[in-house]
């Protein structure tokens, strides 16, 4: 089938969405679809160069000025939507999938695609309700997103349960395809551990509790942060390594050196997604502090490379721990420390979490398996759209403007 793959948010930019938008066209081209992504021009520096392509994905980066907004980079520019018509006018695609309702390329390219008959698919990356928020705020975006969804998508992908409940009563058909993880690229290394834990001036008797991800306050990082430093007090073994940059970045390694914890709490700074396994086979535990996931991609990267989990119990950590056999869920900061003390005391237990930790990301996150889903939803969405155009001489069930989901 001829993909299209909407998304603002694309490599080299560092994000999960970039690297799920990334990764399934790589393995639906491996299926043997056509793959096309269309995305906005790259804004962000220093976060490496251009992904590596396969026969059958391409990526096209659409014209225009895109400014940098709290952290994001969302199209505004006409002459982007403008490209965007006339590339999904031109491409002859069968299927569009767009990525985030809270983008605006998407949501146009959506409805172009609906006016041109074209089959439309929509995956929301995160979840809506969040308990940060006032209720009002929740309301509001909960009911703006419904409107966009109903109005333009006639397939749903969600990342977990949890977000299929938020969407339900729509009329619009929702899949329950988690995010993916190349265990390929994302194992356990035995060499690459030693060589990076080397650099990074560790020796075999340090247990390095980790963080991969974003420096912004809803991933949990100024709680973890503290976390460590109570632990440090607790265990002189222990280190923290934090990889990742955002806007904490300074006022954290502010923090520890005023604490004068530099030796042991370090924070390397952003990391291109190609170097974030070697970081990952250095850590002996991962922390995932985050307040509000669908999914975490981390997370199922460290899972690949087989490191027990501490994770915030959020939707996407419940769906990817499981019933806690590779890791410990918690609800406070309290509860974080303290599944971190253990595991940091508890060398069997950290193996055996970590080992099936990797079982589990082989066996129900692998991109092989997600792209294989998804590849069937379209080629359902497909058949869906056939039965429900008119037949010749009949006369149509909707105007060219109302839903026909």
């Amino acid at each position: 089938m001829r993909v299209v793959l909407l998304s603002d948010c694309f490599l080299p930019a560092i994000g999960g969405i970039e690297v799920h938008v990334y990764s399934l066209g790589w393995h639906l081209a491996a299926l043997g679809h056509d793959v096309s992504i269309l995305t906005h021009v790259p804004v962000r520096p220093g976060t490496g160069s251009a992904p590596p392509l396969r026969p059958g994905l391409t990526v096209q980066y659409l014209p225009g000025f895109v400014p940098r907004v709290l952290g994001g980079d969302p199209a505004i520019d006409p002459r982007t939507f403008r490209a965007l018509a006339r590339a999904l006018e031109s491409g002859r695609f069968e299927v569009v999938h767009g990525h985030s309702s809270a983008s605006l390329l998407v949501l146009l390219g959506l409805r172009a695609a609906r006016r041109l008959g074209i089959p439309t698919v929509l995956t929301e990356h995160s979840m809506t309700l969040r308990r940060s928020r006032p209720g009002l705020v929740n309301r509001a975006l909960l009911a703006a997103q419904r409107a966009c969804v109903r109005a333009w998508a006639q397939q749903i992908i969600v990342l977990n349960r949890e977000a299929a409940a938020e969407l339900s009563g729509l009329g619009v058909p929702i899949a329950i395809i988690p995010g993916g993880v190349d265990c390929q690229r994302f194992r356990p290394d035995g060499d690459l551990r030693q060589q990076t834990r080397h650099s990074l001036g560790y020796n075999d008797e340090d247990i390095v509790v980790g963080y991969l991800g974003r420096l912004v306050p809803s991933k949990g990082a100024p709680s973890l942060l503290r976390c460590l430093q109570l632990i440090c007090q607790e265990e002189r073994r222990v280190r923290g390594l934090f990889v990742g940059g955002g806007p904490l970045l300074a006022s954290l390694r502010q923090q520890v050196a005023a604490r004068g914890l530099s030796a042991r709490l370090q924070f390397v700074g952003p990391c291109p997604w190609p170097e974030t396994p070697r970081y990952l086979n250095a850590m002996d535990i991962f922390a995932f502090p985050s307040y509000t996931e669908a999914c975490g991609l981390a997370l199922l990267e460290a899972m690949a490379c087989g490191l027990p989990m501490v994770a915030r119990s959020t939707a996407g950590a419940r769906q990817a721990l499981g019933a806690e056999e590779c890791g410990r869920l918690v609800d406070s900061d309290e509860e974080l420390r303290a599944a971190l003390l253990q595991l940091c005391r508890d060398e069997a237990l950290r193996h055996a979490f970590g080992r099936a930790a990797r079982r589990r990301a082989e066996g129900l996150f692998r991109w092989e398996l997600v792209a294989e889903m998804t590849s069937a939803l379209y080629q359902e969405l497909a058949g869906r759209t056939a039965l429900a155009l008119p037949q010749p001489g009949a006369e149509a069930a909707c105007g060219p403007d109302q839903d026909a989901t």
